[in-house]
């Protein structure tokens, strides 16, 4: 069952990951703050920095920072 259990976390992570550089995408840095907030564990640097990427191609500087 543990492995199962892994592949849950992982696979919620990975979702979390999605959202949170959705929120980069659209720029949305009040929304961003309070999802960190709620969910610091995720990994905000995973597929090579494109949460950050993301927000500069899009122009939010202010994400970006």
């Amino acid at each position: 069952m543990k492995i199962f259990k892994d592949i849950f976390i992982k696979t919620n992570m990975n979702e979390l990951e999605e959202q949170f550089n959705k929120l980069c995408e659209k720029g949305k840095l009040d929304e961003l703050k309070e999802f960190y907030n709620e969910h610091p564990d995720i990994d905000i640097s995973i597929w090579d920095e494109e949460s950050f990427t993301l927000a500069c191609s899009y122009g939010h500087l202010d994400v970006a920072k």
